[in-house]
């Protein structure tokens, strides 16, 4: 009865649950479409059923002396690791899988995965209206940085490699113009993969490993890349390994898959050269005096789906090729490089020692 107890304990705390056709236990998220998860009065009488046919084979006879090692045993046999779809394509949340070279083409999805979009296969194939979305970028922003926007959003959405790409986003802005808005949006539709964290935090050394393993979008609010260490910026932004330690335990190398967006209303500290220039890509946001909207979030919100597949639409084009360069992200660098040059040859003119900030 202990064993169990613990056992049904450990199911519902961890959203495990069982196919009866499979035999198999499976860990019911969000991004599971193989089984339907169990309700919590089938449960006692599933986990009895189970836990009599599983313990008959178990290495270690049950008892409360060794319950935690009979509850490991079990919890083994309970985890399904979830699979990574290839390169284009993505799980949606009704279980279809759409292909992004193929955007006519729909599957369905045959095993477990952890991430999908919430978007359903009748909407990609008839795409909801964004009035809102399309009317506030076009309030904010020129022509170009609205599809580089677009473009960006799209890149997050499909999960596809960093290392192809290799490029951030900053939109850069005056204060409180809606900016942080924007980008905290992209996090609500995948907020189990986003996380507030800006590119500076991650810049120390090593990067802790609960701020970006796991992570799809990194995403921080009035932020200013104000760094020395350009060689880490770059392998930071193109997904190549970086160290990241375990809070009292060990450091590793790791290589992410995490995008790092920020709202800002500073220009940038570090040097334009060509190999910082390509990984940087920005949105000029401009200000514009609105009536205020108390519920503009939420309206934006309800237009999710067709702002993901409009993005994703946007990306598709770019899914093995790197993100085009915009006229707002080269002056924007070009301003940042300006910025360098003159605290250089100030510290130059008063004859003081300048070091690797510059």
């Amino acid at each position: 009865p202990h064993l169990l107890a613990d056992l049904v304990q450990i199911s519902l705390q961890n959203r495990f649950s069982y196919n009866p056709t499979t035999h198999l236990w499976y860990k019911a998220s969000k991004g599971t479409f193989l089984i339907n998860p169990i309700a919590p009065e089938d449960f006692h009488k599933t986990v009895w059923d189970i836990f009599e046919r599983d313990c008959r084979d178990l290495e270690v006879k049950a008892s409360e002396n060794n319950l935690d090692e009979v509850l490991g045993v079990l919890k083994n046999r309970l985890v399904v690791k979830p699979v990574k779809l290839p390169e284009g394509k993505i799980a949606l949340q009704d279980g279809s899988v759409i292909d992004l070279k193929h955007p006519t083409v729909i599957g369905t999805l045959d095993r477990f995965v952890d991430y999908y979009l919430p978007v359903t296969k009748d909407q990609w194939l008839n795409p909801p209206e964004t009035p809102l979305w399309e009317k506030n970028l076009s309030e904010h922003s020129n022509k170009e940085d609205r599809m580089l926007l677009e473009i960006m959003f799209g890149f997050v959405l499909s999960g596809a490699n960093v290392g192809t790409h290799e490029c951030c986003l900053l939109i850069h802005g005056p204060f409180d113009s809606g900016k942080t808005t924007l980008i905290q949006l992209l996090g609500k539709f995948i907020p189990e993969f986003a996380i507030n964290l800006s590119i500076s935090n991650c810049l120390s050394d090593p990067v802790h490993a609960g701020n970006i393993v796991g992570k799809r979008v990194a995403i921080s609010n009035e932020a200013t890349i104000k760094q020395k260490d350009t060689e880490k910026f770059r392998s930071l932004i193109s997904g190549q390994e970086v160290t990241v330690r375990i809070l009292y335990e060990g450091v590793f190398s790791y290589a992410h898959n995490c995008v790092f967006m920020a709202a800002t209303n500073e220009d940038a500290w570090i040097k334009a050269t060509p190999e910082n220039v390509k990984r940087i890509r920005v949105v000029e946001w401009k200000n514009t005096i609105l009536k205020p909207d108390s519920h503009f979030k939420e309206r934006l919100e309800r237009e999710s789906a067709g702002i993901i597949i409009r993005c994703l639409r946007a990306f598709a084009p770019y899914l093995y090729d790197r993100i085009p360069q915009n006229d707002s992200t080269r002056q924007f660098m070009d301003r940042a490089n300006c910025n360098v040059n003159r605290v250089a040859a100030w510290l130059n003119e008063k004859g003081l020692v300048y070091g690797l900030y510059f």
